[in-house]
């Protein structure tokens, strides 16, 4: 097949007018609503009622009985495999939630992604989700090293977020177009019916395809992302370039064709590149080659000469940066990917043998997790830790039991009912690296119970430790944690009874006369 022509110098020159055309073909509103879905302020929402889906799937149907039956070789092999897996309305509504409900462009995404499955895993990824057992071991060694990542925490506005961080892995020698880590496997890439070494251009080229398949079919599993779309950071290798222009054109088809294959939409994609020629390469190439109008209008790029003004960048976006698995040295952090593979094998052995999985891997960000870790840095325990702060002083001034009861249902209420519709999750108790919902309301009633208790204990904690870096100037008389008095020796200016934040506070205050003049006491 033919190598491409594509000339790189004139691709980049080309990007800003092909940008400009097509934002002037779109209205004001259009181009804001895209600005918002970027930044996720906004994503599209339809009328999920049980009628309404009934008929998108039944419309699906129609343009698949449609569609040309060059499109849907993939879709009618998969029929005479007796497979029930191309019939299931889950699998189904995953393209037609990524095309917004639009019955025709969902076809189409089905019929390519069907087709792309077939090619590049075999014809038994038409009977079943892909699973990682799907890649050979050596694959699989590169998989774990943790240059293509899905983050633990989604962003601020729900998204799921990957992260291929393939400048890791480039090459310093500029005519080698592989990175140093594939040289090291000489595993075979299997294609169809055909062999390619993963050393060589076409069989790390189509390893990437393979790699992009499978964890966009993962991402896809996630409803809140088939609404939502997800969100794709890109640190590409400077060595892409030569990849995709050694490569042949059909598997460069196959590339572009992927990104408008993924069984879920890409709602923004971040490129991060490298300032000068290599840069302009590689814009020029997603833009001009890979991505399409869609997601080059949802594109962002960050050129910039340093790894802090990047993550600076990425997090006016709302993205979880300091889960980005990158170093300051740049080494790539594994220890999330790992517990993660580790918890994907786990699934998918669980599904083989048809135990169903109910589990939830990635919580949403107005869930509230308990585990013994805390999870501080989760946006709904954030959000939960607020309202117990602003419920604490109320709940701890009475001791009527209706009144407490009361006063956690309201917080529950808060986390689970609109516009939050959260959960309460806990670990599965097993180890094995997933959440379970926890349905018992008086399991629930209890933890908030025990939350509010702890928080009132970390904010007497907090309120103590204030009082005593105010007066640090003030002579201290002495402090046990295992007791229940805190003295201090005052001067004269505090005979009042009040000094500071003491009047913040709701442990009694006693003032003592001693020998020595006078000293205020905590009680609690």
């Amino acid at each position: 097949m033919a190598k491409s022509s594509f000339n790189s110098q004139v691709g980049a020159d080309e990007v800003d007018q092909l940008m400009a055309r097509e934002l002037n073909r779109l209205s004001f509103h259009d181009r804001n609503l895209i600005q918002e879905e970027i930044h996720g302020v906004y994503y599209p929402t339809f009328d999920e009622a049980p009628t309404q889906v009934a008929a998108a799937l039944a419309s699906l149907r129609d343009e698949i009985d449609k569609a040309p039956a060059s499109e849907r070789r993939a879709f009618d092999r998969a029929v005479s495999h007796q497979s029930s897996f191309v019939h299931d309305d889950d699998f189904r509504l995953q393209f037609l939630r990524a095309e917004c409900y639009n019955t025709e462009k969902a076809c189409s995404r089905m019929m390519t992604h069907m087709r792309l499955l077939e090619k590049y895993f075999g014809p038994q990824a038409l009977t079943r989700p892909l699973r990682f057992s799907d890649f050979p071991k050596k694959e699989q060694s590169i998989l774990r090293s943790g240059f293509i990542q899905i983050l633990p925490s989604r962003d601020t506005s729900g998204r799921l977020v990957s992260f291929d961080n393939g400048s890791v892995y480039a090459s310093d020698e500029t005519t080698d177009p592989l990175p140093r880590m594939v040289r090291i496997y000489l595993v075979p890439v299997s294609v169809g019916r055909t062999v390619l070494p993963i050393n060589s251009t076409d069989g790390w080229f189509l390893f990437q395809i393979r790699m992009l398949l499978y964890f966009s079919s993962i991402i896809a599993e996630d409803e809140e992302s088939q609404r939502k779309g997800f969100v794709a950071v890109i640190a590409p290798s400077v060595n892409l370039w030569n990849v995709y222009r050694r490569a042949h054109s059909e598997e460069q088809g196959d590339a572009a064709d992927l990104y408008q294959g993924m069984p879920v939409r890409i709602s923004a994609m971040h490129l991060c590149l490298p300032d000068g020629r290599d840069g302009k390469q590689l814009r020029a190439l997603f833009f001009l080659k890979l991505i399409g109008e869609t997601n080059r209008l949802r594109m962002r790029i960050h050129s910039t000469i340093s790894q802090v003004d990047t993550v600076y960048q990425l997090t006016t976006f709302g993205i979880p940066v300091h889960e980005l698995p990158l170093s300051s040295s740049g080494t790539v952090k594994t220890r999330n990917h790992l517990q993660w593979i580790k918890t994907r094998n786990l699934i998918e052995k669980e599904r083989s043998e048809s135990m169903g999985f109910s589990g939830i891997v990635h919580p949403g960000v107005h869930d509230v997790l308990f585990s013994k870790g805390g999870n501080t840095s989760h946006y709904g325990n954030v959000a939960f830790g607020h309202i117990l702060n602003s419920l604490c002083p109320v709940y701890n001034s009475t001791t009527d039991r209706p009144k407490r009861r009361q006063l956690r249902q309201y917080i529950i209420d808060f986390v689970t009912k609109d516009p939050r519709n959260g959960r309460f999750l806990q670990q599965e108790p097993n180890g094995k690296g997933w959440w379970i919902e926890i349905s018992d309301t008086n399991l629930i009633m209890d933890k908030v119970g025990t939350a509010l208790y702890d928080n009132n204990r970390k904010l007497k904690a907090m309120a103590r430790q204030q009082f005593v870096e105010h007066n640090e100037s003030d002579t201290f008389v002495g402090y046990y944690p295992k007791k229940r008095k805190l003295s201090l020796q005052l001067g004269s200016f505090c005979y009042t009874g009040t000094c500071g934040q003491l009047s913040d506070m709701t442990e009694r205050i006693v003032m003592r006369k001693t020998n020595g003049g006078y000293s205020l006491q905590l009680i609690f």
